[in-house]
């Protein structure tokens, strides 16, 4: 086998690694980048800011592919930071939100304000008259029905095809580095 198609097929089977490892790792990488996020805006809440908080939160849901366990998670801070801020409405949508997500969330009264124990309440009261609404109308075929996938930013795409794109372009250059030609105009690969 001639040292040309010997190159050709190690660099074919690399690229091919690399793109199966960014298959596989996309949906990891996303879910960890998701879960930091949602601990910094936790993390925010706790430190009573409350504006960041809004941000990094709103930020994730809007941007990043969650799971329900952590859709849920962000969504409750967030209500609850808009809450301390005393924006009523936000905080209604964002429990309204977390509702679609999950009908059984409920405040904890331990640990939960009063103040947003009754909110919650009223939020409540609105997405059941609107899930009403909306089964009367024939809008709706199931109450539980898993809110829409949200359109992605395809920055995320592109990076890891660059990354991909960059890890070829490196091999080909160590492949390339490593070939010498003979006097006849034959490569060789020294290991």
């Amino acid at each position: 086998m001639d040292a040309t198609r010997l190159v050709g097929i190690l660099l074919q089977r690399t690229i091919r690694l690399c793109l199966l490892f960014f298959i596989i790792a996309s949906p990891i990488l996303s879910q960890e980048t998701g879960n930091a996020k949602i601990e910094k805006g936790i993390e925010m809440y706790r430190n009573l800011d409350y504006d960041n908080a809004i941000k990094i939160l709103g930020d994730c849901l809007t941007n990043d592919k969650l799971d329900t366990t952590q859709q849920r998670l962000a969504h409750t801070y967030l209500a609850q930071a808009y809450h301390r801020k005393e924006l009523k409405d936000p905080a209604k949508k964002i429990i309204k939100h977390l509702l679609d997500i999950d009908q059984s969330y409920r405040p904890d009264a331990n640990r939960d304000r009063p103040s947003y124990i009754e909110l919650f309440n009223e939020a409540l009261a609105e997405w059941q008259s609107e899930v009403a609404a909306q089964q009367q109308a024939g809008q709706m075929s199931k109450i539980q029905a898993e809110p829409e996938p949200r359109k992605k930013n395809s920055a995320k795409k592109w990076l890891l095809i660059g990354a991909g794109a960059a890890a070829g372009v490196t091999v080909v250059a160590v492949l390339a580095n490593r070939c010498d030609h003979d006097e006849k105009g034959s490569m060789n690969i020294s290991w």
